[in-house]
C-alpha cells in the first residue's frame, strides 16, 4: 500500500491535515498493524494484545501466554 498513492494531498491541504486524515483511516491503519504484526513474527516475537481476560503475548501459532490477568 502506497499512502502518496491511496492519499493524496488535496488542494490547500497542509502537511499536518493530510497526516490527520491518513491517521484516522480505519482500513489504512488496519493493514499497517497487520503488517507489522507479521513483521514481528518474523523476527520471531510475539504482538502485545488484549482481552476482557488480560494482556497476553500472541505467538505466531495463535496461542496466547497472558502476562497480566485483569
Amino acid at each position: 500500500m502506497s499512502i502518496a498513492d491511496d492519499f493524496p494531498k488535496k488542494p490547500n491541504e497542509t502537511d499536518i491535515e493530510w497526516f490527520s486524515r491518513v491517521l484516522k483511516d480505519e482500513k489504512f491503519l488496519k493493514a499497517q498493524g497487520e503488517r507489522v504484526m507479521q513483521k514481528s513474527w518474523e523476527m520471531g516475537l510475539p504482538v502485545w494484545q488484549a482481552d476482557a481476560k488480560g494482556i497476553y503475548n500472541l505467538h505466531k501459532d495463535g496461542t496466547k501466554e497472558y502476562i497480566k490477568l485483569y
